[in-house]
């Protein structure tokens, strides 16, 4: 019988590639130094077969890593399934915080069930939306406040609405914590967020939805201006409002280019 070390290479890669997760392959990695090896020399080859079926927002989690780097590290794969399992753990906090305390009903439509109601998690499609937003938004806190304005260029309006509405998620964004104050008044947090490199971000992107408005006229400058005290049931729940599945087509008439 063969042993680990006179397996042919692309063999070994195969066998990277069938398992359930990138974690899995880091663990196999650590098996045995053929492993190990392979591993090193092949790990862009092995990451590209293995994480995007693994890794929600697998896209701009490897965006965030490399930061426009062209070479890719069995080092980077480690960090980047590091922070995917990081990321899972805070939508499985937002899950519990805030998207069990939406009230939404008549959306039949779109979630189903005897009245529309929002379910207590997020859906497949909010999911995607929640962690391309939150990886963004990682993405633009890890640079410096100065190189903000020219990063923020290369998102599209869509995104930056979606962005500006994280910047209230109350949980970290990598290691940027939340303000206490964010904490201790949540939901009726909002106007209290200009405090802090989260609420300058936020003000910039707030400036770049305004610019968006005026120069369209589409869009509502501050869509989220009546969460604190109004609760209906087609809006959000404390400063979320267009995460929503039942947001989208809104948000898709914002956002198009000519009025």
């Amino acid at each position: 019988m063969a042993s680990h070390g006179s397996l042919p290479a692309e063999l070994t890669i195969q066998i990277f590639c069938d398992l359930d997760s990138l974690s899995d392959a880091l663990a196999l990695s650590s098996t045995s130094r053929s492993f190990r090896n392979v591993w090193l020399e092949h790990a862009n080859k092995i990451y590209l077969k293995l994480a995007p079926r693994c890794i929600e927002g697998e896209k701009y989690a490897r965006a965030l890593q490399l930061s426009g780097k062209s070479k890719f590290s069995a080092q980077d794969a480690s960090r980047i399934c590091r922070r995917a399992e990081f990321t899972s753990s805070i939508a499985n906090q937002f899950e519990q915080k805030v998207v069990k305390g939406l009230y939404a009903v008549g959306w039949r439509e779109i979630y189903g069930g005897p009245d529309g109601r929002h379910p207590e998690h997020l859906t497949p499609t909010e999911r995607r939306r929640f962690f391309r937003t939150y990886y963004q938004l990682w993405s633009l806190l890890r640079l410096s406040d100065a190189d903000w304005a020219s990063a923020v260029k290369a998102f599209s309006v869509k995104e930056v609405y979606l962005m500006r509405e994280m910047v209230w998620i109350p949980l970290p964004i990598g290691k940027d914590q939340p303000l206490p104050e964010v904490q201790e008044h949540f939901p009726d947090f909002v106007w209290y967020e200009s405090d802090g490199r989260r609420g300058e971000l936020g003000s910039l992107l707030q400036e770049c939805v305004k610019k968006h408005v005026r120069n369209t006229g589409r869009g509502v400058e501050y869509p989220w201006a009546d969460m604190q005290t109004d609760l209906r049931p087609n809006g959000g729940y404390g400063g979320f409002r267009l995460l929503w599945d039942h947001a989208s087509n809104v948000l898709d008439d914002w956002c198009l280019e000519e009025p």
